[in-house]
């Protein structure tokens, strides 16, 4: 019963959350907010500074155990990701 009303109230925050997403960006933008996607360029260079973050951080062993499977995972994802949404 725990377990399922964690997964519950997990889901129930994922589609809650997901739901007030255009709402939110529609009052801020109503105040004067201008939204914007950040550019390639620096998309890139946070993806850059992000590895060699990655990396320093494998030598420790906690790090390490958590990396390799999240890795996993965001390989196995990749596909979903990349064809599951309109673009």
């Amino acid at each position: 019963m725990i377990k399922a009303s964690c997964e519950a109230t997990m889901l129930h925050m994922y589609v809650e959350g997901e739901s007030v997403q255009g709402k939110a960006l529609k009052d801020i933008q109503s105040k004067g907010v201008t939204l914007h996607y950040w550019p390639k360029e620096m998309l890139e260079a946070y993806n850059k500074a992000w590895l060699e973050v990655i990396e320093e951080q494998k030598a420790k062993p906690e790090f390490a155990k958590t990396w390799a499977p999240l890795t996993k995972f965001r390989e196995e994802y990749k596909v979903w990701r990349d064809y599951g949404y309109f673009k």
